[in-house]
C-alpha cells in the first residue's frame, strides 16, 4: 500500500443514506444522523431514506445485509459507499444445550440476521427467547448425512458469513458406541463440514468464513501423548482441532478458525448437587473449571459477529470475553449505533476506473467506539470524520508499491495486477550443457513462449550426503538468471520427487542406505532429508522469485503424487517446507482423474493437471472442491509425443512427418490459448541423460530403460535444432497473440558437424583394473559400497562341483553378463519379462564372475520405493546358495589410463569387457552425432565427459557429442566395450541424426 493521505469529510457536498433492513435503519439513523451528522459541517444536503422510502420489502427473509450508501462528489471526484454489515451464522448441532443458548442470544442480535440451525432433527425456538428476539430470522435445516451433504441442505448453508461448530460426541456417549462411530461423529464429520461449508458461494466471498469450532478443555493435539484419562477420546479431538486450523492456515485466507476449549458447562436445571460435586471433581481431579452455557455462548457469537481473537480460546478466555459481552448487554451497551460504526467501512471508487474498488476505514481522532459513546452520553458535537485512504485509490495501482506481484483469481493468473497467460515449455538445466542455456532459453522465447516449466534434479545437486555441487550445469541460479535476460519467467519444480525419466526420480542413491528410510510418504528420515534438500536448494534460487525482482512465479509441491498415492500428511508436510521457503504460488499437478486428484490436491495450494487439457481440465473443476485449490487453468504438461526406452521393439517418437499429429497439437494449443489457461509444452526441449542418469520404467512387469538421448520428439531436438513441431507451435502462438505478438525471430542456428571416421584399439580389460574389493560371505548391494552408478562386478571361486540355474539374487537388478573363467557364458536381462535362463555346471576350483549393470533406477509407480542395485539376497546355482563373495565397485566415473600395450584378451563375441581408446581432430567446432557401426552395447566418454550408453538394439543409435565439449586438436575417445567384437573398431561423426532397431543377440 502506497502513502496514506487524509481527505475531510466535511468537504463532502452531498450525502444520501440508504438503509434497507428495518432493525439496522433505527441504529444507523441514531449513529448517522444524530451524532456523526453534526461533524459534516460543510455537507449542503444531508437525506434519509427508510426501507419504506426506498420500496424494499422488510425482514431477514429478504434481505441479509444492511446497507447504508453514501454518495459523495468531493473536489477529488471519489464516490463511496458506507457499508454495515450483518450476519447470516450456521449453528451446527443446534439441538444440543450450548446450541440452544447460541439460538437464544442470537435471535436478539441485530447484527445477525439470519441463523441456520442445522441437526438431524428439527430445531424450535428457544422457549426462553425474550421479548426483544425475532424468531423469524431462524432456518431450522435437517441433515441425515453429515458425510454427504445434499443439494438441498447446501443451498440453504450458501451464503454464510460464520459457522458455530457443536457437533459431538460427549465422553459418555462415545464410550457407549463403536469407536468408529465416535470418531465419525467428532473427526469425520467436523472435516467433511469445513470443507463443505468453505466451498459453498457467499454473498461476502472477498472476505474470509469465521469457523468456530467448540472442542473440550483436555483435548490433545499433540499425537505422541498419551493422556491417561480418556486418552483415545482426547486426542481424537485434539486431532480435529489441528485438522480445523490447518485447513483455514492453508486456505489463502478464504477460512478463520479458531477453537473454543470449555471446562464443564453450567446451564439452567443443571445447577445443584449434581453440578457443585461435578464441578469439584473437574477442579480437584483433572484440572477442569466450570462455566456457564450463557458466557461460552456469548464467546462464540462475538467470535463468529466481530472476529477472531485468537486461534484457541481457553475457559478463561470463554469466561473474560463471555462475562464482558452479557455485562455490556444488560446496560443496553451490547449491540449500540458505536459497534455498527466500528464494522463500518467506506469503499472509494475512482469516477475514471469502474474496475477498481478499495475499502478503507473511517477514522476519528479517537476510536469509533469512544466518540459514539462520548457524543452519546455529553451530548457534545463530534468531531468531523477523516477517510484514510491512499494514493492507490486515486492514482491507480501503478502509483503504489507492487506488494503482490504475481497472484491468481478464480480465472486468471496475475503478473503485476494484469492477467498473465503461461505460455510455457518443460526444459531442465541439468540435462543440457551450461554453455548452451542461453541458445536454448533464446530458442524458447523465438517459438513465442513466456515461462520455462524447469525440473530440479536432487540427486545431482547432493550426489553424497552433505557433499553440495552447484556448479556447471547445477548452476540453477545461472540458468534462471540468464531466462530472465532472455525474458522468459520461470515456474521451479523442485520435487524432491520430479519423475522426468531420470534416474530414480531424482533421489539421490544415497537414500535406500538411511535407516528407516521410506520414500514419497510421512517417513521421518525421508521428510528431514528432503528438507534439508529444499532448504539448501532455497538458499540458491529463493532470491530470484518474482516478489525480490526475479522470474520465479510459483512452485511445485511434490509431482504427480495422485498417482503413487494419498498420503495427505506427507503431502501436506512438502507443502509447508516450501511455504516457509517461498513467498510465490504453490501448486500441485497431478493427472485429469479422480483417483488422481484426490491423492495429490492438497488445501491451499491450486491444483493444476497435465496430460490432454480438455480431460484435465474438466476433471479439476469436477472433482477439486476445495475453494483453496481452485484458480486459473494450467495444463502443467501437454505431451507432444512420449519417451524413448531401449529395445528391438521400441522406435523412436518423433511428429516430423506426421501431419495429422502436428494438426492436433496445433489445435489443443488453440484451444488452451483461446480458452485463456495456460499451457506448459511437454519437452520444450529434453536435453541428454548423460552419463548414467536415465531411469527405468517398470511397464509390463519387465524394466522398460529410458534412452541416454532425452529428444523426446520436442519441438527442439537435442541438439537444440527446431523441428515441425517447434514451428507448427510457433505458428499458432503468434496467430493468438495477434498484433500484441512480440515473438522474436528465430535464431540462425549453425550447422552440424561431420567427423569422418577414425579407429579405436584396445586399450586395457575391465577385469584387469578391478580396484580393491569387499570381501563378504554374501554380495553386497552397490549402494552399500557407497556406489550409486554403473557397474558392479562379483567374483567367487567354487569350492564344490555344483549345476543348475543361476539365480542371481531376488531378481536381476538389472543386466547380468555371466563368466566363467574369463569367458562369457549368458546374459540375464530384465527388460524382458522372463529374462534367459543360464545354466551352469561348475567343477571346484571355477571362477564365476557377475557383471551387473545398473540400467537405471525406476522413476514411476510402486515399483519406485525399492531401487537397491547389484545383488540383493542370495546367488544360487540350482538348490546350492554360494557364499564367500569379492565385491568390486566400478561406478566409471572417469575412463581408465590406456595402458602402454594392450595386455587383455582378444576381442571375440565371449571375451570380458574391454576399453577401446582413439583420438580425433576437427576443423570446425560444432555439434555432432557419434555413431559406432557394428558396436553391440556400452559407453562412450569424449575428451572425459560420458556421453552415455550406445546399444545395438536401439531406438538410439547415435550419442549427441556436443560441440562445446570438442577442441580441435586431439579429441580423445574412450569405449567401454560390453560386448566386444574383433570387427568392430571404428566410430564417425554425422550431421544427421538416424534412428532404428535390430535385434537383440542376447535376447532370451
Amino acid at each position: 500500500m502506497g502513502q496514506a493521505d487524509w481527505y475531510d469529510i466535511s468537504q463532502l457536498h452531498r450525502l444520501r443514506i440508504t438503509v434497507s433492513y428495518t432493525a439496522s435503519y433505527t441504529a444507523v439513523y441514531t449513529a448517522l444522523q444524530k451524532d456523526m451528522m453534526k461533524g459534516i459541517r460543510g455537507a449542503r444536503e444531508v437525506v434519509l431514506i427508510s426501507p419504506k422510502e426506498e420500496g424494499v420489502k422488510r425482514g431477514p427473509a429478504s434481505i441479509r445485509r444492511s446497507q447504508a450508501i453514501l454518495e459523495a462528489t468531493p473536489t477529488n471526484q471519489l464516490e463511496g459507499a458506507l457499508v454495515v454489515e450483518t450476519m447470516k451464522i450456521i449453528v451446527a448441532g443446534s439441538t444440543g444445550f450450548v446450541a440452544t443458548e447460541v439460538i437464544r442470544q442470537a435471535l436478539s442480535n441485530p447484527l445477525i440476521t439470519s441463523i441456520v440451525a442445522l441437526a438431524r432433527r428439527t430445531t424450535a425456538v428457544p422457549q426462553n427467547a425474550g421479548p426483544g428476539a425475532d424468531a423469524s430470522k431462524l432456518k431450522p435445516v435437517v441433515c441425515d448425512d453429515f458425510e454427504n451433504y445434499s443439494e438441498s441442505v447446501k443451498k440453504e448453508l450458501s451464503g454464510a458469513d460464520a459457522c458455530i461448530w457443536l457437533i459431538a460426541a460427549t465422553p459418555s456417549k462415545a464410550k457407549a458406541m463403536p469407536w468408529e462411530d465416535a470418531r465419525k461423529i467428532c473427526l469425520d464429520y467436523t472435516v467433511k463440514g469445513t470443507e463443505t461449508i468453505a466451498q459453498l458461494p457467499r454473498d461476502s466471498a472477498s472476505k474470509p468464513l469465521r469457523f468456530i469450532y467448540t472442542s473440550g478443555a483436555k483435548a490433545q493435539r499433540d499425537q505422541s501423548q498419551k493422556p491417561w484419562i480418556l486418552g483415545d477420546y482426547t486426542l481424537m479431538r485434539g486431532e480435529t482441532e489441528s485438522r480445523v486450523l490447518d485447513f483455514a492456515k492453508h486456505s489463502n485466507g478464504a477460512v478463520e478458525a479458531c477453537v473454543a476449549k470449555p471446562g464443564i458447562i453450567d446451564a439452567p436445571g443443571r445447577t445443584g448437587l449434581v453440578m457443585s460435586v461435578l464441578g469439584s471433581i473437574g477442579r480437584a481431579v483433572i484440572g477442569l473449571p466450570i462455566l456457564d452455557v450463557s458466557e461460552i455462548a456469548a464467546t462464540l457469537l462475538q467470535q463468529a459477529v466481530n472476529g477472531i481473537e485468537q486461534e484457541t480460546l481457553f475457559t478463561d478466555d470463554l469466561v473474560r470475553i463471555g462475562r464482558k459481552v452479557l455485562a455490556a448487554e444488560k446496560v443496553g451497551q451490547a449491540f449500540p449505533a458505536a459497534t455498527y460504526m466500528q464494522r463500518c467501512q467506506i469503499w472509494l471508487r475512482s469516477n475514471t476506473d469502474n474496475s477498481s474498488h478499495h475499502a478503507f476505514f473511517l477514522k476519528t481522532g479517537a476510536s469509533a467506539h469512544e466518540q459514539f459513546n462520548r457524543a452519546s452520553s455529553t451530548n457534545l458535537n463530534m468531531r468531523p470524520f477523516w477517510l484514510l485512504t491512499s494514493l492507490a485509490a486515486i492514482l491507480g495501482p501503478a502509483a503504489c508499491t507492487d506488494t503482490v506481484p504475481f497472484t491468481y483469481n478464480r480465472t486468471d493468473f496475475l503478473l503485476h495486477g494484469k492477467p498473465y497467460q503461461m505460455i510455457g515449455g518443460q526444459m531442465d538445466p541439468q540435462r543440457i550443457p551450461n554453455e548452451y542455456w542461453r541458445d536454448r532459453l533464446s530458442m524458447a522465447r523465438a517459438m513465442g513462449l513466456n515461462t520455462i516449466f524447469t525440473y530440479i534434479f536432487w540427486n545431482d545437486l547432493e550426489p553424497s550426503p552433505g557433499a553440495w555441487d552447484f556448479t556447471g550445469n547445477n548452476d540453477i541460479k545461472k540458468y534462471f538468471q540468464i531466462a530472465q535476460e532472455e525474458g522468459l519467467n520461470v515456474i521451479l519444480r523442485p520435487g524432491p520427487y520430479i519423475c522426468g525419466e531420470r534416474e530414480w526420480g531424482g533421489f539421490p542413491a544415497w537414500l535406500s542406505e538411511v535407516p528407516g528410510m521410506a520414500v514419497r510418504t510421512n517417513n521421518k528420515p525421508f521428510l528431514d532429508a528432503s528438507k534439508t534438500y529444499l532448504e539448501r536448494l532455497a538458499e540458491e534460487v529463493a532470491p530470484l522469485q518474482v516478489t525480490k525482482g526475479g522470474p520465479i512465479l510459483m512452485v511445485q509441491v511434490e509431482n504427480e503424487y495422485g498417482s503413487f498415492g494419498n498420503d495427505h500428511i506427507y503431502v501436506a508436510a512438502m507443502r509447508d517446507m516450501l511455504k516457509a521457503q517461498y513467498e510465490v504460488p504453490l501448486y500441485t499437478n497431478d493427472g485429469g482423474g479422480e483417483s488422481y486428484l484426490a491423492g495429490g490436491q492438497i488445501t491451499g495450494v491450486l491444483a493444476e493437471t497435465d496430460g490432454d487439457p480438455k480431460t484435465g481440465f474438466e476433471a479439476r473443476d469436477k472433482y477439486v472442491t476445495d475453494p483453496t485449490s481452485l484458480g486459473p487453468q494450467l495444463d502443467g504438461e501437454y505431451y507432444v509425443t512420449w519417451i524413448d526406452t531401449w529395445g528391438s521393439n521400441h522406435t523412436h517418437n518423433t511428429n516430423d512427418g506426421n501431419t495429422e499429429a502436428l494438426k492436433k497439437i496445433q489445435e489443443d494449443v488453440a484451444w488452451v490459448l483461446t480458452n485463456k489457461s495456460s499451457i506448459s509444452i511437454y519437452m520444450f526441449h529434453g536435453g541428454t541423460n548423460m552419463g548414467f542418469q536415465n531411469a527405468g520404467l517398470w511397464i509390463d512387469n519387465a524394466l522398460a530403460a529410458v534412452t541416454s538421448s532425452y529428444d523426446y520428439g520436442a519441438p527442439l531436438d537435442e541438439s537444440g535444432r527446431p523441428t515441425e513441431a517447434y514451428y507448427a507451435i510457433r505458428e499458432t502462438i503468434i496467430a493468438h497473440l495477434g498484433d500484441n505478438s512480440t515473438v522474436p525471430d528465430v535464431p540462425v542456428k549453425s550447422p552440424l558437424i561431420e567427423v569422418p571416421t577414425f579407429q579405436l584399439k584396445p586399450a586395457v580389460a575391465l577385469f584387469d583394473i578391478l580396484p580393491k574389493p569387499a570381501i563378504q560371505k554374501n554380495p553386497t548391494h552397490m549402494e552399500a559400497l557407497g556406489q550409486s552408478y554403473g557397474f558392479t562386478m562379483y567374483r567367487h571361486k567354487v569350492k564344490t562341483a555344483i549345476k543348475g540355474s543361476l539365480k542371481p539374487g531376488d531378481v536381476p537388478r538389472d543386466r547380468v553378463l555371466v563368466y566363467v573363467n574369463g569367458e562369457r557364458v549368458g546374459v540375464i536381462d530384465r527388460i524382458y519379462m522372463v529374462p534367459a535362463t543360464v545354466t551352469l555346471d561348475l567343477k571346484a576350483g571355477d571362477v564365476l564372475e557377475l557383471l551387473v549393470e545398473n540400467m537405471g533406477r525406476i522413476d514411476y509407480g510402486p515399483a519406485l520405493v525399492e531401487q537397491r542395485k547389484g545383488i540383493v539376497g542370495n546367488v544360487t546355482v540350482g538348490e546350492d546358495i554360494l557364499l564367500d563373495w569379492k565385491t568390486y565397485p566400478l561406478s566409471l566415473e572417469q575412463p581408465p589410463v590406456p595402458q602402454a600395450k594392450y595386455r587383455g584378451p582378444a576381442p571375440s563375441a565371449t571375451s570380458t569387457p574391454i576399453f577401446y581408446s582413439g583420438s580425433f581432430d576437427v576443423e570446425t567446432i560444432g555439434d555432432t552425432f557419434l555413431e559406432l557401426p557394428g558396436w553391440v552395447k556400452g559407453i562412450v566418454w569424449v575428451n572425459g565427459v560420458n556421453l552415455g550408453r550406445y546399444w545395438i538394439v536401439g531406438p538410439q543409435q547415435s550419442l549427441y557429442l556436443p560441440g562445446c565439449f570438442l577442441k580441435n586438436k586431439g579429441n580423445e575417445i574412450t569405449v567401454l566395450a560390453l560386448e566386444p567384437l574383433a570387427e568392430a573398431t571404428s566410430a564417425v561423426g554425422i550431421s544427421k541424426r538416424v534412428w532404428g532397431n535390430n535385434p537383440d543377440p542376447d535376447a532370451p
